[in-house]
Order: structure tokens, then sequence, then C-alpha cells
């Protein structure tokens, strides 16, 4: 039996590097026999407890004197890992056999029942003497693996813990045991431990040997609160890590075992000390060129809805504001994606129809190597007959920069009816850009809702701020001319106007 790392698993014997010394199992042989009312009987013989050497093994010598039984049911079961390690989820049964055809020796290798998967924890086989030589010997190898463990740090903002921190300073201690009971040293481990552009905190992880330690912020990150209390974790002896202080947000979830280690992270957080938040609310407008190719007058309106954070019923709010804007910014186009500052703007934003079959109007968006064009639909209310209008558009842009000083949930709304407009509502226009992720942007509707704390609207200040090539929370709705603009153009465009 040879006990093995993970990293070891599926290279020939020969090229394995890691062997692990003070894995300790037992070993079970289970025989059947037939008694006198012929009953099969199982018997269950136990062979001892084993240790694995330096090099990782244990040998086991049987005979044929009863010790060792061809085709006999072996159970091996670990009962000690060594240290950092996790041992085997569960028994390993196998039997050691010769081919009745072959004569040549096997050995088969699997769970102990039928309910879980061998995996990558063991494996087996088998060699034997030639069949001529007088006793024959079978050797049968099985060979067991172990995963290692790991564990990181990571300074983390508390509500959003994917948003990793920089710049925090730490001092570690081991812990002592006095007369008042577990208590950290007086001198530190180590000092002036730097969080790094992945929040990531040095010098925490598995070479720290198992034992209690203490983690001290001595230094908060900018912009955060600084830590009031200890984080007390402890790395045991059988590899796993439990965090033992709480009432800050730490954690530590679950380890990754989907790796060849068990990867445990532990997340030191830290809450934001910011009151400001910056949002945008932008809208954009296809202007029909046949009649202009700017539009800067028209006025839209915008509800803004706040609830408090973890709300999930949103039928009435704290708070309550308006906005309004106008478009103000000619935006570039090509064949893929318009542009306005240098940020792009796919044309997947816009539905290739924007309403449901049946609703009018509708709009369909076309982008040609000549400029983009808009196919508008309307039904006639009386004849209930269809119309089409197509006209090459401009692209224009507007953006208001919403300042709020209480986080939440914020849900932003276009009011049609109170815009000063002559344009159509795109439908299924209205997305959420920037960092982070919406509570919803339902396009069926036409609002866009997102908490300001999760998509750390604090630290958009500076409109050409990135995080992760992502700019400032926005709520991005879309609208085209009406009906009155394209008659109007159409009429323009014919020379066919008269009065009446």
């Amino acid at each position: 039996i040879f006990l093995y790392d993970m990293e070891d698993y599926g290279k020939p014997d020969s090229e394995k590097t890691m062997p692990l010394a003070n894995g300790v199992f037992s070993l079970t042989q289970y025989t059947e026999t037939v008694n006198q009312l012929g009953e099969t009987v199982v018997n269950s013989y136990d062979l001892g407890t084993f240790t694995s050497d330096a090099d990782g093994k244990i040998t086991i010598l049987y005979s044929n004197d009863g010790t060792f039984k061809s085709g006999a049911k072996y159970v091996l079961t670990q009962t000690g890992a060594p240290s950092l390690y996790i041992k085997a989820p569960f028994s390993i049964e196998f039997t050691v056999d010769e081919d009745e055809n072959t004569g040549v020796a096997e050995v088969n290798v699997c769970p102990k029942g039928s309910d879980q998967p061998l995996g990558k924890w063991a494996d087996g086989a088998a060699t034997s003497s030639s069949a001529t030589q007088t006793p024959k010997e079978i050797i049968a190898k099985i060979n067991v693996y172990n995963k290692g463990v790991e564990l990181k740090a990571y300074k983390v903002d508390r509500v959003n813990h994917t948003r990793k921190l920089s710049g925090a300073v730490f001092s570690l201690y081991r812990g002592v045991m006095g007369i008042d009971g577990m208590g950290k040293d007086n001198t530190p481990l180590y000092t002036n431990l730097t969080s790094d552009s992945n929040g990531l905190i040095p010098h925490i992880d598995m070479n720290l040997g198992p034992d209690t330690y203490y983690l001290t912020e001595t230094t908060e990150p900018s912009g955060y609160n600084k830590l009031t209390d200890d984080i007390i974790f402890t790395i045991h002896p059988d590899g796993t890590v439990t965090v033992d202080s709480s009432g800050q947000g730490e954690e530590l979830p679950d380890p990754d075992t989907t790796t060849d280690k068990y990867v445990f992270e532990l997340y030191v957080p830290n809450e934001s000390n910011a009151t400001d938040y910056y949002f945008d609310i932008e809208k954009i407008i296809f202007v029909d060129k046949n009649v202009h190719d700017r539009d800067q007058e028209q006025q839209f309106v915008f509800k803004v809805d706040r609830f408090n954070a973890g709300e999930t019923n949103f039928t009435t709010p704290e708070d309550t504001f308006y906005v309004t804007l106008n478009c103000d910014k000619e935006m570039t186009y090509s064949e893929s994606a318009v542009t306005l500052d240098h940020k792009a703007y796919p044309y997947s934003f816009y539905h290739a129809d924007d309403a449901a079959a049946g609703e009018y109007p509708q709009s369909v968006f076309i982008a040609t190597s000549s400029g983009v064009k808009i196919k508008k639909t309307y039904q006639n209310a009386v004849t209930g007959t269809t119309e089409v209008y197509t006209y090459p558009a401009a692209i224009w842009n507007g953006r208001k920069t919403i300042h709020v000083k209480q986080d939440g949930i914020y849900r932003v709304t276009e009011v049609p009816g109170w815009s000063s407009t002559d344009y159509d509502f795109w439908k299924g226009s209205n997305v959420y850009k920037g960092y982070g992720t919406p509570i919803t942007q339902p396009q069926s509707s036409d609002s866009v809702m997102f908490d300001v704390a999760t998509v750390s609207a604090n630290l958009f200040e500076d409109s050409t701020t990135q995080i992760n090539g992502a700019y400032r929370p926005t709520a991005s709705f879309t609208n085209s001319e009406t009906e009155f603009a394209y008659l109007s153009s159409q009429a323009y465009a014919d020379n066919t106007i008269k009065r009446s």
C-alpha cells in the first residue's frame, strides 16, 4: 500500500515524487462460507492497523496458510491523514486474484459499497511470477491519494466580496494559552502584511502550520472603516480551517474541492465609510436626418425610487424624485457599434423588433456601411392597415449624473407621458451599463434597478474611473422619432406639403 499526494495521481509509479508518511490505515478481510443449512455466512478478520513510512509505503506479507485468501474481499480504511492533508473520504474495497484463463494476477479496486464514485482517491494493480514457479507469488499494489490543503486570505468589501481591496496592513500573532484562556502572543509572527491589488494578504497560508492565529488590522484600506477586533482563525492538524471570531462579517466558505487540493479562502471584510454614491441616467435618441440631424430641445423625464437594501417587494419606495434631461451629444457609428467619448455601445442593446406581434408602433434597427436606418411600422386605428416609414438616423445622447447620499436599491423609470417629446420609447432598450450587476433590468417594462452599494457607486465620482474595464453605473434608455416626424419627413422629401 502506498500513500501519495493527489498531485501524483495518474503519473507512472516511477514518476511519483510526493509520497506521504504518517498516514494511518486499518485493514479488514471478508470471506464467505456456506454453513450446514446452505446459508452464506460472511466472516471478517481484523488484520491490524498500519502507518505509512517515509516513502509512503506499507508492506504487508500474506501466505497461503490462511492469512491471505485468493478472491477474498479486503477493506482498507484510512483512519488518519498526514498533517495538513485530507484523508480518503471512503473505505476502499479490493480483491486480489488471478485470471482463470491466463493465470495473470489482477487487483480490483472500488469504494466499499456502490453509492460513491472512486474518483481519484485510489487505484491498484497486481503482478505475478511465472505460472511454472513454485510457490507462485502475487504482488498487489494499492495506491491511495490524499489532498493537500491551501489557505488564502483576502481583504474584501463587506457588501461585495468580489471587490478586493488593496492597501490594508496587518500584523499576525500566534495564539497562546494563558490563565484566562486563549489569547494572542505579545510578539507578532509578521508585521506590515499588506493586501495587494488582488486583495491577497501575504503569509496567511498553510506554511503557518496547525495552530490558532490572530490577524490584527493596523491600517484600513482607503475609503473604509478600520476593523475593531482581531480575526481569529485556526488551522487544524487534519487540514481543516475554522474561523473562531464573529461579528465583523468575516467569512470562510466551504473549500473548493474541484482541484487536487482543498482550497480555503478567508474573506476579511471592511465596511465602506463613504456616503456619496454616483450613477448616471442616459437617454439615446434616433433622429430623422431627412428633417434634422440634431435635436437638443426634447425633454425626457425619469422617476427615481429608492428602496432599502435587501428589499424584495418593490411596491412602496422610501423616497422618490424626478430627473429631466435632453440629448446634446452626437454619437458616431460603424457597422458594429455606436461610440460616445471613445466608449462603444453595441447594437445588441436594441432588439430587432421592439414590440410583441400585434403591438404597434414597432421599430427595427438597420445598420449599414452608409449609416443607421430605422424602420417604423404603425397601425391605422381606423382601417387596421399598417404603414411603414424608413428613415436614415443620426444618433444623439443625453446623460445626467445623479449624486445621492443614501444607500439602497434605486429604480429608474422613464415617464413617457410627462416627457415633452415627439419620440416613441424603444421597448426593450432599457439596459444597465457599467460596473457590477443590476437587481433587474426588466426589458418588458421601462425601468432599470440596481443596488448602489453592490455596484460600488461610491467609487465613481470621477466619470473616467474604471473598475475591471467598466465605467460608472448607468441606467440607459432609447427612443426613436414618432409618426409625426416621419410623415413630415416624407412630405418634405416629396415636396407635397399643401395648405388645406
